[in-house]
């Protein structure tokens, strides 16, 4: 039976667009940079997901929308009073968790975890807190940001300096890359597996770490 498509903006984020308006103040997520959020939620059953930066709030309200019953939401947002605001917004909903930290220091708090979908819209912020959120990511996971190809190369390519200890740069190779135009105006970057450097030993060309199940060749005679 076919199901049809739910266009319309979550209840959250119609509700944080009133208190935004009511303060003199305007959403900064689009509802088309929403439905990709709720879209990308959606295909991760059971995922963790991370909302930082500005319209942190708001992402959330997207995704929310999205998740099934068994996924999570961490929402890091600067101001208590902001996180006070949000919480009966976003209906005390038990899957999520809002925290009131610096982005840099959660993001070192959670060394050990990764997450499928991280998202931040800030502009200009630290070369470093950009990686470290990178560094977050899970296998398959997204990330959507403000950042063109080329920065988003170089901010890999450096150390990272947040977190607590210095953190190994994280190799572009790794990732993959979309930029999404017109209305949306956003990066998706996702995490890839790391990619097997081939060399060549007298002329044969051999792979590090992978063993060929199947080969052209005939099976040498001992």
């Amino acid at each position: 039976m076919s199901r049809e498509f739910n266009l319309q903006p979550p209840q959250a984020y119609a509700r944080l667009c009133e208190t935004l308006s009511a303060r003199g103040g305007a959403p900064a997520v689009a509802p088309a940079v929403g439905e990709v959020a709720r879209v990308l939620a959606a295909s991760r059953p059971g995922g963790v997901f991370l909302c930082l930066g500005r319209g942190a709030g708001e992402m959330a309200a997207w995704i929310l929308d999205g998740m099934d019953l068994s996924g999570r939401l961490v929402v890091v947002v600067q101001d208590s009073d902001e996180a006070e605001v949000l919480r009966p917004i976003l209906g005390n909903d038990l899957r999520i968790t809002v925290h009131a930290q610096e982005a840099a220091a959660f993001l070192g708090d959670v060394r050990d975890h990764r997450f499928d979908l991280i998202t931040d819209l800030s502009s200009g912020q630290p070369a470093d807190l950009t990686r470290l959120a990178l560094g977050r990511l899970a296998l398959g996971a997204f990330y959507v940001s403000l950042h063109g190809a080329p920065e988003l190369s170089e901010m890999l390519s450096g150390q990272t300096a947040g977190g607590g200890d210095q953190e190994a740069a994280l190799d572009p190779a790794g990732f993959a890359f979309a930029h999404l135009s017109g209305e949306l105006g956003i990066s998706l970057i996702v995490r890839g597996p790391q990619r097997v450097q081939a060399k060549r030993r007298g002329g044969r060309r051999a792979r590090q770490g992978v063993t060929p199940l199947f080969s052209s060749r005939t099976p040498r005679r001992r």
